[in-house]
């Protein structure tokens, strides 16, 4: 059984996530990044795009990502906890 891993930095701290496919790994220039389009912009972290094999890539703030991620499960802990109260 293979385990993919992706690790990155957030702010001081490295954290290291498990993913369920890595289709490439690839270096990009940061030059090739531009914003968001608007229908893309409401993904939690969503930071800019490029443009890979004709498709685009949408680059992620992790702490952001991590940060909606938790904050959404406090709030379905919440609603859990008052439900039906």
């Amino acid at each position: 059984v293979m385990t993919r891993v992706l690790v990155f930095s957030v702010q001081t701290v490295w954290v290291a996530a498990l993913v369920g496919i890595v289709h490439e790994v690839a270096t990009i220039n940061a030059a090739d990044v531009r914003p968001v389009p608007d229908d893309i912009g409401a993904v939690a972290g969503a930071r800019g795009c490029f443009a890979r094999h004709g498709h685009d890539v949408i680059v992620l703030d992790m702490l952001a990502v991590i940060r909606a991620v938790y904050e959404r499960a406090q709030r379905t802990r919440h609603e859990l906890m008052h439900a039906g109260g």
